[in-house]
């Protein structure tokens, strides 16, 4: 199946458009009269591309509100997450100014939702009365862990109540209110009676291609892939909330510490990628955890239009080139046979590492919401759609019914049954010309089929997820053979350079030597010179006293008696 991609298009009066004003103007971009969810895009007169484009969506927003959104591409999500069948994930693109973070976060202080508190509220009327103690959750998370578990799992209250909350309890409340939807009552009743459920809440930031975790005053963490070839942030902080309005503040006051800054374009510009995971634990004979993700990417722009200099224009060419990362590893996968993910691909962006493993997971509900603004610079626009057609055609895991996912097991409720019989409708028609014993036993030879087919679909996954990990864990091995190689060569190199070093400094010890002793030869051969030129002066001073004692006292006078 192809992975679902959805556009909305802001239309705002107020936001001041890119291009002069002109009576003959159309809209960049123009919903096909033949096809709602079909864009055809109309070139400004001064733009490169002058051909028109299709682009084809699973569904395009025009004037609809956060709630219709809300329910037609994040619900299923929620429900998915919430009854434990799998994780979900939600990614938004679009220009700087298209609406992405308006989508997703809303304007909690006008008390308009966004599609994070939408889901937020989705999840605590699911649990209801079903929530647990932090101390419960955590007893049974550090028993299931053991001593591997490197995440910072807190309560939210210190997180609170260290922060600067801008909202009254009572807008809190009513802005509570404003996030319900009808629709949670049947996932009340979806959500398993015998279980409880911990809530848990964490935020990331890519900044500059750094990871910081915004529940850890921004703290650098690392992104790590285990054995299995998944790629997550272990180390990052997670919050328990026992409450909505507990959730509703930790999102506020971490959505506070994410790096904007105001652009010619923005004047509230995001200028990182925010990753906002909402992790569900259920406590039963065994824990199960989902996860809803919600990706806010930060907008394309182009350095133009919004004259960056220094720090701007170095965020800025991040971005950009996070997103492109991003567009090259959809087509390289879109070029991948079947849906298995190309891991290869996921090595020069941290973006995509932790957001492609999970858009192509088994069991995973995933889609990419794209933003338009049609006052935006056209070619970043054009850029974003083509980003969306790449993704569109991506193809990802069927998520696999509920009662076909233990092998060997087939549809044991009637609903389940219905599901069954109707997925085989082609032999149906068949079957009503048989005896009701010879219907009984199509059954049986249909519900034979498909935990057949069940069988061979889970064998073929755990196939790949053992060639996968077979994979990362040839590729560790060569790291580290050749790591060890690199420092026997380095050790062997410094021992080379030791010996080295010694045969020099002997050589100079011997030089000096040498020298040494040939000064001390030198200053000996003087100093005897100057000994004997000292006896010689001595020897004819003594002549001479003789010579005078001689003649005073006659000859005899130096004979002894």
């Amino acid at each position: 199946m192809s992975l679902p991609v959805y556009l909305r298009l802001r239309k705002d009066d107020e936001q001041p458009s890119s291009r002069p004003s002109s009576a003959t103007d159309k809209p960049y971009l123009e919903i096909a009269s033949d096809d709602p969810s079909t864009i055809i895009t109309n070139p400004p007169e001064k733009s490169r591309t002058r051909t028109k484009e299709k682009f084809a969506f699973s569904e395009v927003f025009d004037g609809s509100t956060q709630e219709e959104v809300y329910k037609k591409v994040m619900l299923p999500m929620v429900k998915n997450v919430v009854t434990g069948s799998g994780d979900g994930l939600l990614f938004a693109m679009g220009t700087t100014g298209s609406g992405k973070t308006h989508t997703l976060l809303g304007n909690p202080r006008l008390g308009r939702p966004g599609m994070v508190h939408y889901a937020l509220k989705s999840v605590f009327d699911a649990i209801g009365d079903r929530l647990c103690l932090f101390d419960e959750a955590e007893a049974v998370a550090e028993k299931s862990a053991g001593p591997n578990r490197e995440s910072h799992v807190l309560e939210a209250i210190p997180f609170i109540d260290n922060g600067i909350l801008t909202q009254s309890q009572h807008q809190l409340n009513q802005f509570i209110e404003n996030a319900v939807v009808a629709e949670n009552a049947d996932l009340y009743s979806s959500v398993g009676q015998r279980s409880s459920h911990g809530v848990y809440i964490s935020m990331v930031e890519i900044y500059n291609d750094r990871v910081f975790d915004l529940l850890d005053k921004r703290r650098p963490v690392v992104v790590k892939c285990d054995t299995k070839g998944k790629f997550g942030i272990p180390s990052q902080t997670k919050l328990f909330c026992a409450t909505i309005q507990e959730a509703f503040q930790v999102l506020e006051q971490a959505h506070a510490l994410r790096s904007t800054h105001s652009t010619e374009s923005n004047s509230v510009s995001s200028r990182s990628h925010a990753l906002f995971t909402v992790t569900v634990k259920r406590l039963g004979r065994t824990m199960l955890t989902t996860s809803l993700t919600i990706g806010d990417l930060a907008g394309s722009e182009r350095n133009k239009s919004t004259r960056a200099e220094g720090e701007r224009l170095s965020e800025a060419c991040s971005i950009n080139q996070s997103l492109m990362m991003l567009g090259q590893c959809l087509q390289r996968q879109r070029e991948v046979k079947g849906y298995k993910l190309d891991r290869s691909i996921l090595r020069s962006s941290k973006l995509a590492q932790l957001l492609l493993p999970v858009a192509f997971s088994r069991d995973a509900m995933t889609a990419l919401l794209i933003t338009a603004n049609q006052n935006a610079d056209f070619s970043s626009t054009i850029q974003i759609m083509r980003y969306s057609a790449l993704a569109r055609d991506t193809i990802k895991p069927p998520v696999t019914p509920a009662y076909l996912k233990r092998a060997g097991s087939g549809p044991s409720t009637p609903a389940q049954r219905a599901v069954s019989n109707s997925s085989i409708s082609s032999t149906g028609s068949t079957m009503s010309h048989m005896s009701s014993a010879s219907h009984t036993s199509h059954d049986d030879t249909k519900d034979n089929l498909i935990r057949t087919i069940a069988a061979l679909q889970e064998q073929l996954y755990q196939a790949q997820q053992r060639e996968d990990a077979l994979e990362i864990q040839i590729r560790e091995e060569v790291n580290q053979e050749m790591e060890t190689h690199m420092e026997q060569m380095r050790q062997w190199y410094l021992d080379q350079l030791d010996q080295a070093t010694d045969a020099a400094q002997n050589f100079t010890d011997k030089k000096i030597s040498i020298l040494g002793r040939r000064v001390n030869s030198d200053n000996v051969s003087d100093e005897l010179v100057k000994l004997r030129k000292e006896n010689q002066l001595l020897k004819q001073r003594l002549n001479v006293d003789k010579e005078n004692v001689e003649i005073a006292h006659g000859p005899d006078s130096f004979r002894s008696d």
